[in-house]
């Protein structure tokens, strides 16, 4: 089941049988630094999205998503066309290509400028044609505490959930949504009121009015079985630092790295270098349990 960084802060705290406020503050901090360094080490495949721009007539740069790291690939739907413009990098040659101000309907080269703005040459000569901006994600930072107040009514095969004793806010959309019987999480896409969500995807759940328990959460953004990499990492730098039980702390670096390099070959994107077989599959589960962890004496 994913977690969320709830969980993942409680499971700090219980395996560094710490829970004072000091602590709670630095487990905090300890799993944000090393959800943006794993997030840093290479483009994976899990931390990319994609998402929408319409075009305006004669109009040549438009505001990149607020989640948009670095953009890595930019095509534009006209009628049933599909275009995919090249990337220009320097300034220079984008300043050199814009010498004459030019529009069509079909953009033939892209580039991002200092305001982290997109940019095509051409300039659309018509208005209302899709720019698709695929993205590597900017890492957030993770602060929330899983929301589980009220109930929830929704209907398989919806996107609407209505909320009874909810108070529901708007910084809830790209969280993440779950009932609890069945484990499923389903992204959240809108914010009507503090009662009125929507999902970004149809519910694939049992219809449920208005008496399920429910969890609004942050989900860790690994895969689901590596999580815990956030974790091993920060016990093994908390453990480190104090200068106490150095061997838990190298035990927990074991953990996060042979569980990194589980990662990396997970993330590959050719089938004939994902782990396949039971054994490989079965020794990744043993090396990263979280329900497992290490006793090494002081």
């Amino acid at each position: 089941m994913a977690k969320t960084f709830n969980n993942l802060k409680a499971d700090f705290l219980t395996l560094s049988k710490n829970s004072d406020s000091n602590n709670t503050t630095l487990a905090s901090t300890l799993l944000n630094l090393w959800i943006r360094k794993i997030l840093a080490l290479r483009d994976w495949s899990f931390n990319t999205t994609s998402d929408t721009i319409t075009t305006v007539a004669n109009q040549q740069a438009y505001e990149l998503p607020h989640n948009c790291f670095r953009v890595k690939q930019v095509k534009q739907l006209n009628s049933d066309t599909y275009y995919f413009p090249q990337e220009i990098t320097s300034r220079e040659a984008w300043n050199a290509l814009n010498a004459s101000s030019d529009t069509s309907s079909i953009p033939t080269h892209w580039f991002v400028n200092e305001s982290n703005q997109l940019e095509v040459y051409p300039k659309s000569s018509v208005a209302g044609n899709t720019i698709y901006v695929y993205f590597r994600k900017t890492a957030k930072d993770y602060l929330e505490t899983d929301y589980e107040t009220g109930t929830v009514t929704i209907t398989n095969g919806s996107v609407y959930l209505i909320g009874t004793g909810t108070n529901w806010t708007s910084t809830m959309v790209g969280r993440h949504f779950s009932l609890g019987y069945d484990g499923f999480w389903y992204e959240i896409g809108g914010y009507l009121t503090n009662a009125y969500l929507t999902l970004k995807k149809k519910f694939k759940g049992l219809s449920v009015v208005a008496s399920s328990p429910y969890e609004i959460g942050e989900l860790i953004p690994l895969p689901e079985g590596f999580e815990d990499l956030v974790l091993w990492a920060s016990l093994s730098d908390y453990y480190t630092h104090r200068g106490e039980n150095i061997p838990l702390a190298q035990e927990y670096e074991r953990r996060y790295k042979e569980g990194l390099e589980d990662l990396k070959k997970r993330d590959r994107r050719t089938e004939s270098s994902i782990l396949t077989t039971e054994a490989d599959i079965m020794e990744g589960i043993a090396l990263n349990d979280p329900n497992d962890p290490p006793e090494i004496s002081e």
